[in-house]
Order: structure tokens, then sequence, then C-alpha cells
């Protein structure tokens, strides 16, 4: 059965990470805030500094912290940058209001963006976590016993400790990495506030220092578990991408990690069906292949139940941010999968009016409401499917010259498509043309054979092993996934060797990073699958490796793959 799979916007960094630290949250207690400094004295912020300079910094950086935590089901905080020195920076759930005292920007300062990201993070996870609302209903039940027991409880310690790890999470992923210099910040804010080292109801400096640098080895696993979820995507392990989605799920929920869950149900389901009914890849946005009337009754039932999945997945991004294109356009290839999985003309009918009517109607409406956002990027994206509901709707002259569009902005997937249109295939890479990388000396075969054991592994659930191998090199890092096997499956072991930034040398035949995307093609051919990712395109070459490109059509990561089958 030919795989047929979609365009994926697939955050090959895979941001999705977070980072932060102990020390946020300010205010006392008639803020209903938790506080990360108690105040010598009872504070309440009157005027803020949000016309001077520093305010457009840290509004900047606030944010990118709000965009990717693209959560728009609460009202976004207002940000005030105050005069007031008390509390570094605080949370007021009655206002929805976060302050960051002019004080502690000017400690942070010195750190850079990371140190700000830092701190408002920790303080924008403690709203969205609804941190405060035990305080708020202790105080409105306080003539209770309940309300006496409730204020009694200490909870700040463990919501600290979520705020440092999920808001780390929330920082990385923005873009600002881990912050290292934890201790040197905790360091200036306790000399600057003249706190002593040891608070009656708050962690020691030093247990916050060490819970923070403990934290950030925590947000580098998440990242690294979505990194595999990604790779396991790749290569078209979707049940084992779905657990891992559903392990990061359970501990953050962001759009990105909804919609990738998501689009990994949508490939599950493609994977299912034979390749009769449906011709093309579809589009999808990662931040699937199709039916035919000889399966079985059950397979039906399963594929639909994963296209329903695949749409509350999408609509929940949708609901956490109405503008999260990506969600969009997964749910219009949704559609021409459910149409293609339904024998009931009526029911196919219906599926394409509510693809066509997201294109024509919903993106229209949100272009014209909200002209900031980046359409255009995906516009290739937006033309292979306008070109596929032309195609169903019997209009092939149409669907060609969309596709042909799609193709000259160089979208691999719409060139594979066009291909079909023309009574053609793209044949991927031959077996005679299999080409193996090598990542600075190290091949994912290497390294499975070898037997190193990691201690840094996770157990996304009772069937799967995620570990990270730390291998004393500048150059890769290695990811490995294992699976033990039960009565009715083979275990196996998969390995990705991921290049990094530092690597120089070539990878393959003269290939480097910073190499065309055109001279990876003229080398290994045409890829297996394309995926788009933000910033360019994912290139799978089954048997051999997985390219990843920038915007400028260059490539910026290349890993090395094996799977391994226990004896």
């Amino acid at each position: 059965m030919q795989n047929l799979y979609p365009n994926s916007i697939f955050a090959v960094n895979f941001v999705i990470f977070f980072l932060l630290s102990f020390c946020v949250n300010a205010q006392s207690r008639s803020f209903a805030g938790l506080p990360i400094l108690p105040s010598k004295q009872e504070v309440e912020y009157q005027s803020n500094l949000n016309h001077l300079p520093e305010y457009k910094r840290i509004l900047s950086i606030y944010e990118k912290l709000v965009e990717a935590k693209g959560d728009r089901r609460m009202p976004v905080p207002q940000l005030n940058l105050r005069s007031e020195e008390a509390h570094v920076a605080s949370m007021d759930y009655r206002k929805v209001d976060i302050s960051l005292e002019k004080k502690a920007y000017d400690v942070a300062e010195k750190y850079g963006d990371e140190a700000i990201a830092f701190l408002l993070a920790h303080e924008l996870t403690h709203y969205y976590e609804k941190h405060g609302w035990r305080s708020d209903y202790a105080d409105a039940v306080s003539d209770l016993e309940t309300g006496k027991i409730l204020n009694s409880l200490n909870d700040k310690i463990l919501n600290e400790v979520q705020a440092d790890v999920l808001g780390g999470y929330l920082a990385y992923s923005a873009g600002f990495g881990i912050f290292e210099k934890v201790n040197l910040l905790f360091n200036d804010l306790y000399k600057s506030y003249g706190m002593k080292d040891k608070l009656i109801g708050y962690p020691s400096k030093n247990d916050r220092i060490s819970l923070a640098e403990r934290n950030q080895k925590q947000i580098v696993k998440l990242s690294n578990v979505f990194e595999m979820a990604g790779l396991l995507t790749i290569v078209g392990k979707y049940m084992e991408a779905y657990a891992y989605y559903g392990y990061l799920l359970n501990k953050y929920q962001s759009r990105e990690l909804y919609n990738n869950a998501g689009l990994t149900c949508m490939m599950l389901a493609g994977s299912m069906l034979d390749s009769e009914s449906l011709k093309f890849d579809l589009p999808g946005v990662m931040d699937l292949e199709f039916s035919g009337d000889s399966r079985s009754a059950s397979t039906f039932d399963q594929v639909n139940k994963l296209i329903n999945e695949a749409l509350i997945h999408f609509e929940t991004c949708i609901i956490m941010n109405k503008t999260y294109l990506p969600a969009y356009i997964n749910k219009v290839s949704v559609y021409i999968l459910m149409a293609v999985n339904n024998p009931q003309s009526e029911i196919r009918n219906i599926a394409l009016t509510n693809g066509n009517h997201i294109i024509d109607i919903e993106l229209a409406e949100l272009k014209m409401l909200h002209p900031e956002s980046d359409y255009d990027r995906y516009e290739d994206e937006v033309l292979i499917l306008k070109s596929i509901l032309a195609y169903f709707g019997n209009d092939k002259s149409t669907s060609i010259n969309l596709m042909t569009k799609a193709s000259d902005m160089g979208n691999e997937v719409a060139k594979k498509n066009l291909a079909i249109l023309n009574g053609s295939i793209m044949t991927p890479v031959s077996p005679d043309k299999v080409l193996k990388v090598n990542i600075d000396g190290m091949t994912a075969a290497q390294f499975l054979s070898s037997d190193l054991v990691s201690r840094n592994q996770t157990k996304i659930d009772e069937d799967y092993t995620f570990r990270i191998n730390d291998v004393k090199t500048e150059n890769f890092r290695v990811l490995t996934h294992e699976y033990k096997g039960d009565e009715q499956n083979s275990g196996f072991d998969l390995g990705f060797v991921v290049s990094k930034r530092s690597m120089t040398a070539s990878f393959l035949n003269g290939l480097m990073l910073g190499s065309e995307k055109q001279s990876a093609l003229d080398v290994l051919g045409n890829p297996t699958r394309s995926l788009s990712h933000l910033g360019g395109e994912i290139l799978y070459f089954k048997d051999s490796c997985i390219i990843i490109t920038n915007k400028d059509n260059k490539i910026e990561k290349v890993i090395d793959f094996k799977e391994v089958l226990k004896p």
C-alpha cells in the first residue's frame, strides 16, 4: 500500500518547551496573588510606568509569551511596569493584571531578555493554571470552618514548582531558551529587596536556586519528548507519536500540542486506508491517506473515530486561539479525508462543503478581521487544498491550475500532486540510490548496535520508553524510542541521530548544513514524503535520512534514523 501523507507544519525545533524558575509571584493577600517575596509592608500598586521605554521592551517579551501559549479562552492580563518596591512581580486575579516592578526589571535586565521572560512566564503560568482560585474562595467563605481550613493549607510551594516547570516550558517555546543564570538573578533580587535567605512560608533561597536548576533539566526533557513525537510522526509511527503527545498533554496544554495530536490522528487514519480513492498528499500544518469501499466495516469505524478525534483536537486549538491558522488548514484536510472515507454521497458532499466553507468564508473573515496574521505563510497549503477540493468537485482543469501555482512556489507536496494530476508519478528515491548519512562520525545504526544504556529515560506509558542519550559531542544528539513488544507484535528500538547547529562537516556527498535544498534533492532524489513547518520544509527519505530546510531553502538540520527489531 502506498503511503500518502500530509504537508505538516511541524516545528522541527519542536519548540514547546519552556523555561522558568522559582521566583515570580508577587502580591500581598489583598491582591489574591502568590508573592515570590513577602513585602515588608502591605503595598498595593497605584500608578504605572508604562510610558517609559523599558515598558516597550517587556511588552514585546510578554507578547511573545502570550502568543506561544496561544490560549485565548481567558482574557490576556494587562501588563504593567510599576514603581512600587514590594513583590518583584505579581498577578492580580481581580483586575486580571500582571505587574513587574521597575526595581526587579533593573536587576533582571542585566541578564538579558531571558531573565525578564523567566519572571513574566512564571506569572502567566500562575494565571493560566488558576493558582489563585483557592485563596479567593477561602476568603469568600472565611466565616465557615471550611474557609479556615482552606486558608491554613499551604500549597504555595507546589504552585511555585508548577509555575517554574510550565513557565519554563512556555518561555522556551517562545524562543527564549534555557535561562542558566538563575543563581545570579536570585542572589541579586534577594539582595536588592533586602530579604533574608530563609523566609517563613517560603523555600529558602538556596532551595529555590537548586529547584530552578533541576527544573531546567525537566524542561529539556519535555522538549526532547516533544521532538521525539515529531520524529515519530515523520517516519510514520503514528500510534507511538500519539502516545507521546498524550504524555505531554497530561502535563501541559497548548494549541501546538492539540494541533499536532490531531494531525497525528489524521495521519493514522490515512495510514489505515488504501490509496485508490484519494491520489494526493493532503496538506496539514503541524506547529493522511485514504479509502476504498472494499475494506471491512471495523476499519471504516476506526477511521471515522480517528477523524472525529482529530476534529476535536483542531477545534480545541481554535477555541484556544481563533487566529491559529494551522488548525483551520488541518480541519479542511480532515473533511477531505471524511469525504473520501464515506461511501454515502450525502455525507461526502457535506464534508466537502464544510471544507470549502473554511477556505472561502472562515479564512477570508479571519484575514479581514485579523490582518496582522501571516496568511502568506500558508498560501501554498491553501492552494493545494483548493486544488483537491476542485478535483473532487469534478473541476480537474481548475485543480491543475491551482496545484501548478502551489508547485511553482516550490512546495514538494504540490509537485508530487501535480505529477499525479498530469497522469505521472514522482517516484521516491530508488533502492540503488539509497545513501546513508554520517553525522560527525555517528549513525543511528552504529549507536543502536553499541548497546549503550542511558539513565536519562522517560516512561511514556506501559509500552513505550523514551531515552535521551548524552553522547559527549557538540555536533549531535541521540534520541531513542523502545517498544518491548507483546504476544501479537514484535518489539523494536528506533534511534535518531540529530545534528546540532555547530556541525560544520559534510554529512553526505558534500552536503552540509547551509547547503541548498535542491542540492539535497540532486543527491537523494525525490523524498518519500515532504511536510511543512513554520520556517520551511521537512524532507523524509525512507531508509536514508530526514532533512530540515529553512525559509531560504537551505538545510538547517539533518537526522539519521534506524529501526532495529528485537529478537
